[in-house]
């Protein structure tokens, strides 16, 4: 790591788990899952056994996730933090 690198890191607001679950509105556990199964793409930092989170990688995660109306129809911003949704089969089940 260089040392602008290392100077802005030090730069950077750090939330807890406890922070970010409020922000998001969400459970300790379900963040918990999140890191575990990478089923969203919401990094970590990891400081010896603590886990934090960067404030703008939260804030970058709200708002890829933001819907966005188009033509009266909802359109994912990006897409990136929500999971594909489970295709019909001609049955009607999944």
């Amino acid at each position: 790591m260089t040392r602008s690198e290392m100077e802005h890191v030090g730069k950077t607001h750090l939330l807890t788990p406890e922070e970010t679950r409020e922000r998001l509105g969400v459970t300790r556990g379900t963040l918990a899952v999140w890191r575990c199964t990478q089923r969203y793409n919401l990094p970590f930092v990891r400081i010896g056994s603590k886990v934090m989170y960067r404030e703008e990688d939260v804030e970058m995660f709200i708002a890829e996730g933001r819907v966005i109306m188009a033509d009266g129809k909802p359109t994912q911003n990006s897409g990136t933090n929500v999971p594909p949704k489970p295709q019909q089969t001609r049955s009607g089940k999944r």
